[in-house]
C-alpha cells in the first residue's frame, strides 16, 4: 500500500470516528430525561400539557436546577389577514398566523439535543396545535433513538 494510501485511509478513519463522537455527543435527549421549560409569554404551558397529553417520556420539572434539559424558544402570534369574500356564503374572518421555533437544550454544554419549527393559520387560536405539533415530533426523536 502507498504511502498516498495510508494517509488517506487514516484521514478518512479519522474523520469518521470524529464524526461518530460528534453524533453520540448530541445523541438527543433521552427517555425519561427531566426537562425544564422557560417562559415563552404563556405558550409554555401549552408546551407543559402537550407533553402529558401526547405521552412524551420526558419528566416536566418547575426547578430549572433539577433539569437535564431546557425548552426554550420563541412563540408568536401576527395577523394573517382575513379570508372570505364577505357574503353569507363566505363570510370575512379574520386569520391569525401562529409559530414557534421551540429547542432542547443540554444547558452543561449548550448543545441543541432537539429543535423543531411549526406554523399554522386559521381563524381560531391554535397555540395547542402548535405545541402538540411540536410535542409529537419531539416524541418520535426520543422513540425513534430508543
Amino acid at each position: 500500500m502507498s504511502s498516498k494510501t495510508r494517509l488517506f485511509l487514516s484521514l478518512f478513519l479519522f474523520v469518521a470516528f470524529a464524526m461518530t463522537s460528534v453524533a453520540a455527543l448530541a445523541g438527543g435527549v433521552p427517555a425519561n430525561a427531566k426537562v425544564y421549560i422557560a417562559p415563552m409569554n404563556g405558550f409554555e404551558n401549552y408546551l407543559s400539557a402537550a407533553l402529558l397529553a401526547k405521552n412524551v417520556p420526558v419528566t416536566i420539572v418547575l426547578d430549572k436546577s433539577q433539569a437535564d434539559y431546557v425548552v426554550t424558544g420563541s412563540w408568536r402570534e401576527t395577523d394573517g389577514g382575513t379570508s372570505g369574500n364577505g357574503s353569507l356564503v363566505s363570510p370575512l374572518h379574520k386569520r391569525t398566523n401562529y409559530s414557534a421555533s421551540i429547542a432542547v437544550i443540554d444547558p452543561k454544554s449548550s448543545a441543541v439535543a432537539f429543535s423543531y419549527s411549526s406554523e399554522k393559520s386559521g381563524s381560531h387560536d391554535l397555540s395547542k396545535q402548535v405545541a402538540e405539533d411540536w410535542a409529537n415530533h419531539l416524541g418520535k426523536a426520543i422513540r425513534s433513538a430508543r
